[in-house]
């Protein structure tokens, strides 16, 4: 895709809210996109939902963006927006560290992202003494 056709699709979601245009970007920028996202969190997960922020961002301030810096720009937000997601897994765990220091729980911290991985972290639990709980990353607890 040559720096008109970004100009094109970018002038033409913003003049009209073309769907088609827009769609037509993300699919010309998500591999972009992830791979820049997965290289700062080494996460997929995290990667996914920052992926969909920045698209979200794009479709927000299309209108403010030079067209012919489209890939720059979503390189630079997907940065910015990467390290904002590691900032807040950081600042998470060291909450669940400090809960599980506080009640002298001797637990461990996981990225739990399946149902099986919880029933399977809770067995684990489990062998050594009694699991009092686990608590998923939505905050519900288990056992």
């Amino acid at each position: 895709m040559t720096s008109n056709d970004e100009s094109r699709l970018l002038n033409s979601y913003v003049g009209g809210k073309s769907e088609d245009a827009f769609r037509r970007l993300v699919d010309r920028y998500f591999g972009l996109v992830l791979g820049s996202a997965l290289r700062h969190t080494s996460n997929r997960a995290l990667a996914e939902d920052i992926v969909q922020n920045v698209f979200a961002i794009l479709a927000r301030k299309a209108g403010t963006i030079n067209p012919g810096c489209v890939a720059a720009w979503l390189h630079r937000t997907t940065i910015h927006q990467s390290r904002a997601a590691m900032r807040t897994e950081f600042r998470h765990r060291r909450k669940l560290e400090a809960l599980a220091a506080e009640t002298g729980c001797d637990g461990c911290v996981a990225d739990v992202t399946q149902a099986d991985d919880v029933a399977r972290i809770a067995e684990a639990a489990a062998v050594d003494g009694v699991c009092h709980a686990l608590v998923n990353n939505a905050g519900g607890a288990v056992g």
